[in-house]
This record gives structure tokens, sequence and C-alpha cells, in this order.
């Protein structure tokens, strides 16, 4: 390493995690009922869910309506399943919601992840372009 760089393949560095967790935990969502979700920290805390449960493929086209129930989801769990940082427990809980597409041998997985918005509605988030 030069400057803390890696400058050459075979170099050896050390890595730092942060503390992690995951929790499996069951929520209501109005208007769906029990959603089944996941709820992970590793430096942010996430709500994670099946985008399959609601019929999203994970394509630019659903970018607004993932946006806006992904912050349905985030609010709804944030309520029902509190939580804290590990390292501050001041800072907030809950504060982004990740769809994702089941895992399969003949597929990528794909992901897109809900930020919390504190000027107003969520913004589209990036997605995946069609491959």
């Amino acid at each position: 390493m030069e400057n803390g760089k890696v400058v050459r393949f075979g170099s050896s560095i050390n890595l730092l995690s942060l503390t992690a967790y995951c929790l499996n935990r069951s929520i209501d969502l109005p208007g769906f009922g029990e959603l089944m979700v996941d709820v992970g920290y590793g430096g942010m805390t996430y709500v994670i869910v099946d985008a399959h449960q609601f019929g999203f493929d994970l394509h630019a086209s659903e970018g607004r309506r993932l946006s806006d129930l992904g912050q349905e989801i985030k609010a709804a769990a944030a309520e029902q399943t509190p939580v804290s940082q590990p390292l501050n427990a001041e800072l907030p809980g809950i504060t982004q919601a990740m769809f994702l597409n089941p895992i399969t041998r003949s597929s990528h997985q794909r992901c897109i992840v809900v930020k919390a918005s504190r000027q107003g509605p969520a913004r589209q988030p990036r997605l995946p372009r069609p491959q």
C-alpha cells in the first residue's frame, strides 16, 4: 500500500468490520396486512423486503411505485420494530428500505434502496438498467 491505496495485485490489506445484525420480523403494513421483513444493520439500518411479494421485478419503470411503497414500509417498520444503532443509541433506527428479488442460480441478484427523505416525498431510486 502507498498513501492508503493498494498499488499492486496480491498486496495484503486489513479490514475492520462494523458491528452488524439482522433480525427477522413481521410487521403490519396498512393496505397489505402482515409482511415478513428483515431488519439489518451494518452502518445504517435497513428494512429488507422481497420485491416479488408486491409483484415488482425491480425495473426502472417501477421506480416511483417502489419509492412510495418503500417510504410506507420504512415508516411501518420503524414504528413497529424499534431498533437503535449499536454504536450510538441517539441516532435514528430504520432509515432505509431495500427491495430484493429472489436469488436463483440462473439470474443476477437485483436490489434497490429507498433512502430516508427529510425534504418531502422520496425521490425515484436508481434502478438497474434492463439487460
